[in-house]
């Protein structure tokens, strides 16, 4: 099985810690002392928290997401009497409008006469063949 790359990504840490402690001449160990060198060793202890497995196949997935609510039958089903149809009901009667309107044109027209859609101050469009 492939190994997971990781765990290598924490090591790259503990050598940049390892190399700046030789640099402030600290050799055989870490320099604690130097900021730099303990911001790569808590970095490279943060990597090893999360890289628990050295398995491909072990590692989670950032798309492994788990629930904190749960799912209840509830979520999907409304009763009909608790249902509010009111916003359906005028997108049905809007579309039943538009399609009259469309074939009173094209009768309109088939039959040779001018056809015009005028709308009142409320919104409601009146329709005419002359």
């Amino acid at each position: 099985m492939m190994k997971s790359p990781l765990p290598k990504h924490q090591k790259e840490f503990y050598d940049e810690a390892e190399r700046l402690s030789k640099e402030s001449g600290t050799p055989g160990d870490y320099d604690r002392d130097n900021p730099e060198v303990r911001k790569q060793l808590d970095k490279a202890e943060e990597a090893e928290k999360s890289h628990n497995s050295d398995s491909a196949a072990k590692m989670k997935s950032p798309l492994d997401v788990t629930a904190t609510q749960a799912i209840t039958s509830d979520m999907y089903y409304q009763p009909r009497e608790e249902m509010d149809y009111s916003t359906m009901i005028a997108a049905a009667g809007d579309m039943g409008a538009k399609s009259a309107r469309k074939q009173a044109k094209k009768d309109c027209v088939d039959s040779g006469k001018e056809y015009t859609e005028t709308k009142d101050e409320e919104g409601k469009i009146t329709t005419s063949c002359n």
